[in-house]
């Protein structure tokens, strides 16, 4: 399994444990750390009390800046609080927004014509993952075509086609709350575009792009070298990139390995573009 994050890929070895004292204890496989299970472990009710606000910050950002690429799937966390549906506790998500959402963490297949396409049995599973009693509808919406069940093929649907382009990084701006076993995470989005990197306008910098590009150029790194996910949380905590949005999002603990948060509520406040 191989995990990216944006600005620079890591390799992830998967680690065969073997006990200290084999004859008596015996020897088993540990499941490898990743960003999703090092949030899990620590944002936990026993560890949550003692975890202090920037080891928060570092777990939050570690795991919405990364992706990880699998056979047929990816699973993209980077764009977990970007697609996430709004939606209000106990109220079923936009089809519109809930569809999209769930397509960057279900398996994919390509059709004879090489649309890419997904079986309607494996969107539900994620749902059942990320947004517990959702259901999710057999019908097109505006990013994917259902194709009913028929001849032996199952319920599927097919993309449309289309490009999101750019990103919006996340910075948890509060320390997270938990009442009951939900937890409350309030966070301030920043957009970047695709191809920040040529935005080499020496005027004075006003989108993020451009400030990006000053910055970099201001300690002498070209700006495709430059370590996008590493040094944006300093340049923000710095107030030096102007926010898009805040994000306000309710969550449980899933229990999965993949995916450990389970939304119950998702309040956004649109500040700028995306």
């Amino acid at each position: 399994m191989i995990v990216f994050q944006r600005g620079k890929i890591k390799a992830l070895a998967l680690l065969v444990i073997v006990a200290m004292c084999a004859g008596l204890c015996g020897c088993g496989k540990a499941e490898p750390e990743t960003p999703a299970t090092a949030l899990a472990a620590q944002i936990h009710p026993e560890h949550l009390a003692n975890l202090a606000f920037s080891d928060q910050q570092r777990l939050f950002w570690d795991y919405y800046t990364y992706f990880v690429m699998e056979d047929d799937r990816f699973l993209y966390h980077t764009e977990e609080l970007r697609n996430l549906p709004d939606f209000a506790p106990g109220e079923q998500p936009d089809w519109e927004q809930a569809g999209r959402f769930l397509l960057d963490f279900t398996s994919f297949w390509y059709d004879a014509e090489g649309y890419v396409c997904w079986n309607a049995a494996d969107l539900q599973q994620a749902a059942d993952i990320l947004l517990p009693g959702y259901i999710v509808l057999p019908q097109d919406n505006g990013w994917i075509l259902y194709h009913p069940a028929q001849d032996g093929q199952k319920a599927y649907y097919q993309a449309m086609g289309w490009d999101a382009g750019g990103g919006v990084y996340y910075r948890l701006n509060t320390p997270v709350t938990e009442k009951a076993g939900v937890y409350t995470a309030c966070f301030t989005g920043y957009a970047v575009g695709e191809f920040w990197q040529e935005e080499l306008d020496f005027a004075p910098a006003e989108t993020n792009d451009a400030k990006l590009c000053q910055i970099a150029l201001s300690r002498g790194i070209d700006p495709y070298n430059f370590d996008l996910a590493a040094e944006l949380p300093a340049i923000i905590d710095a107030g030096e990139l102007t926010p898009c949005e805040e994000i306000t999002v309710t969550f449980r603990l899933s229990g999965d390995g993949d995916l450990p948060l389970s939304y119950t509520s998702c309040e956004r406040t649109e500040l700028a573009t995306n």
